[in-house]
Order: structure tokens, then C-alpha cells, then sequence
């Protein structure tokens, strides 16, 4: 049967936006200068499922988007794919307002690897012909 997706109600977003205000609360000011992870990479692997929704959403009210199936494999690697290029190669590149930004692959890992967890979650990685819902299943 088939499932819409939820965009801001989806659970693996409403996760990333709980793990984000912890970071930010928590575990940063307590990891503060024992390690690296929270500091650095963290946001960086919760960026898909904390970004991904929210776009998606602007593309189906837009028009871009057609359907309201859970992420696709297309969508999630483009945007891990387009992300990283942005903010790793040609954000750093422009001196003004991303003069903050520092070129890391370890964030290109950290973008993928938030990626492919979130993506199993979302079903992007299974079957990827996806049965069109009837006009009864689409309620």
C-alpha cells in the first residue's frame, strides 16, 4: 500500500531537528574541546534528513516535485552530491559572505554517510520502481 510522505512530520526529519537542538544545547558546550565529532561533524551528518524535507516540500508546492512518495535515490544523491560540491568546494572558493567556510572531505563523508543511513530509512536504497498509487490510495 502506498504511504505518502509526511515532509515535517516525517520521523527521521523530526529525529534530525531533535538531534540538532541537542547538539546545540548539549552536546557541544559538555564535548567542548574533548572531541571533534560534535563540534564539527555532527550537523554535518544529521544535513540530509534536517535539510532534505523541508526542500522536498518547496519542490511539490512549486510544481517541481510530482508525487508524494518518500524520498527518492535521485533526490537524495543529488542533493548529498550538490550540497557537498556547494559547500566544500565552491562556497569556500568565494571570499565574502562564505569567508567562514573551510574546504574538509571529512564533512563530504560525514553529508554521505547521514545520506545513506537516512536513506534506508526512507526506502530510497530499496526496490527503486516504486508501484504508482491508485486514485483510491491516493485518498
Amino acid at each position: 500500500m502506498y504511504r505518502r510522505y509526511s515532509y515535517f512530520r516525517d520521523p527521521v526529519f523530526l529525529s534530525a531537528v531533535i538531534l540538532y537542538i541537542l547538539n546545540r544545547a548539549l552536546f557541544k558546550p559538555w564535548a567542548h574541546g574533548h572531541t571533534h565529532f560534535f563540534q564539527f561533524y555532527f550537523n554535518d551528518l544529521i544535513c540530509i534528513p534536517f535539510w532534505l524535507p523541508p526542500w522536498l516540500y518547496i519542490y511539490r508546492r512549486i510544481g517541481i516535485r510530482k508525487h508524494d512518495y518518500f524520498p527518492t535515490r535521485f533526490e537524495v544523491l543529488t542533493h548529498w552530491i550538490v550540497w557537498s560540491l556547494f559547500f566544500e568546494w565552491i562556497g569556500p572558493a568565494i571570499k565574502g559572505p562564505f569567508a567562514w567556510a573551510v574546504a574538509d572531505p571529512w564533512d563530504i563523508t560525514a553529508y554521505g554517510a547521514g545520506a545513506l543511513i537516512t536513506g534506508f530509512f526512507w526506502g530510497a536504497w530499496s526496490q527503486p520502481n516504486r508501484k504508482k498509487p491508485s486514485r483510491i490510495e491516493q485518498g
